[in-house]
């Protein structure tokens, strides 16, 4: 299958970025670029002190190689900045001393980008593109494309046309220069990531970034609000703690004080979002279903809830199922109302007042009609796909006797005609809810891309046969990685 060039590029992206990555966090990065400038350094200035130098940044670098994987390892910048400025005094000719300098230049620059060791030089040269993303950006935030760049000519009309030409250049490149920023925020604001701590200046770039106008900057500006927002909020772990002793202490008493917590954490600003699905997988019963929840209520807040019950399946692991209606404002619900007959509407016709008994009635039928807005939700988390397909059946056993009892329902309580109607009106698309939580190993690394396969695959293999009367509106996924959460042990 050929690929489309946004396609290539994104995959070629992805590659890049974690290449640049990869070899930023690299500790024998400086080392191997110090060694390169040594050499380079040979027949540029006297060999006497060639060799001296050599001899004492080699002595440096060999004690900082043998140490690469130490936690305490710190390139030894201000030691060779030291060794450099030692020489250049003993110079007593000012013009030598000078030359010295010049020709050492590109290994005090090199000490200056180090001086805060690989995570600090990995931050520079993230925070670098960012600003140069930024500067280009700018000229064309908040206005009409013709107006931004008269404005860019003014600004700028002391420069080289060519540095205009180039800022315009790279505008037209937008596309692909946001799927690179977007690319490096997602590295830099990951959870866990020493580079997620919001340092002042980090924290002026997601502000710049926040702050670009334009329907082209969306995505890039709402990335940044979303991570200054989660910068204020409690720590991973402090949240996890807090959570879970929330749900430890409601497991040993039911007063209303862990009924008023629990009530707290539903309708809480604090994200938990990343928490919860760890808690999935906790040693405790109780802890696993008040997570399973807590977090389906969460999600569904903006639903009437009128329905929650928690069940084991047949090896033990919780599910929680609910129901619930959609609220009025729902495409469904209108199209229906729209298309349903009322009897206060007669075409051609003066409207019919009608009677106290016929009001009642009508309001009677409308009452049991609501049940067609009544959606079915069921929940669980697997420790794999092996795990699911083992309890796939008893999981949608619970669609089968939902279905039954509704057709029930309907016979008891509808005539005939309103019966032919709710037959005639009987969904053709899926319109319940499933969601499967998929655990994985701890060093699993994430892929988009192969766990959409994977889920695919699997939903394909469980499609209904002709006949069936289940029907699922959603068959999602929450990919659990537990190695993005440190200090988070594989679940037993």
């Amino acid at each position: 299958m050929l690929l489309a060039p946004c396609q290539h590029f994104s995959k070629i992206l992805q590659d890049s970025v974690k290449l640049l990555y990869s070899t930023l966090k690299n500790p024998s990065l400086p080392l191997y670029e110090c060694e390169e400038l040594l050499s380079a350094l040979s027949g540029r200035i006297p060999v006497q002190s060639h060799k001296q130098v050599e001899y004492e940044i080699h002595s440096l670098l060999s004690h900082y190689s043998n140490h690469l994987n130490s936690i305490v390892a710190q390139f030894p910048g201000q030691a060779i900045a030291s060794v450099l400025d030692n020489h250049a005094a003993s110079i007593e000719n000012k013009q030598e001393r000078d030359a010295f300098y010049m020709q050492t230049q590109g290994i005090t620059d090199l000490v200056i980008r180090y001086r805060k060791g690989v995570k600090g030089h990995l931050k520079s040269v993230l925070y670098k593109i960012l600003r140069t993303y930024l500067s280009h950006e700018n000229y064309f935030s908040g206005g009409p494309y013709d107006k931004c760049v008269s404005k860019l000519k003014e600004k700028m009309k002391d420069e080289d046309i060519k540095e205009v030409l180039s800022v315009i250049f790279s505008h037209a490149n937008l596309e692909n220069k946001n799927q690179l920023v977007l690319k490096l925020l997602e590295e830099v604001t990951k959870n866990g990531n020493k580079l997620s701590i919001l340092t002042d200046e980090l924290k002026s770039i997601l502000e710049d970034l926040a702050n670009l106008s334009g329907r082209e900057y969306h995505q890039v500006s709402l990335k940044a609000r979303q991570f200054l927002i989660t910068a204020h909020q409690p720590s991973y772990e402090m949240r996890y703690n807090q959570i879970e002793s929330i749900f430890l202490a409601a497991a040993n008493t039911e007063d209303h004080i862990c009924q008023a917590k629990y009530h707290q954490l539903i309708t809480t600003s604090i994200m938990m979002f990343d928490v919860l699905p760890c808690l999935f997988y906790h040693n405790n019963r109780f802890v696993k279903q008040a997570a399973l929840e807590v977090y389906m209520r969460r999600s569904y807040i903006a639903y009437t809830i009128t329905n929650v019950a928690q069940y084991g399946l047949p090896d033990g692991t919780p599910m929680v199922e609910w129901k619930f209606y959609l609220p009025t404002s729902h495409p469904n619900v209108v199209a229906k109302s729209a298309n349903s007959p009322n009897p206060m509407k007669r075409s051609n016709t003066m409207p019919k007042i009608m009677s106290i008994s016929e009001d009642l009635a009508n309001f009677g039928r409308i009452q049991d009609m609501g049940g067609q807005h009544e959606r079915l939700g069921v929940m669980a988390a697997f420790s794999s796909y092996e795990h699911l397909d083992e309890n796939f059946d008893a999981l949608m056993q619970r669609y089968a006797e939902y279905t039954g009892q509704q057709q029930q329902t309907n016979t008891n309580s509808s005539s005939n005609s309103e019966l032919n109607t709710i037959r005639e009106e009987k969904p053709t698309e899926p319109i319940h809810i499933v969601n499967i939580v998929i655990q994985h190993h701890p060093n699993y690394e994430l892929d988009q891309d192969a766990d959409n396969k994977l889920c695919a695959a699997f939903i394909k293999s469980k499609e209904p046969q002709p006949g069936d009367n289940m029907a699922l509106e959603k068959y999602g996924e929450i990919a659990r990685n537990l190695s993005l959460y440190p200090g988070q042990n594989d679940p037993e």
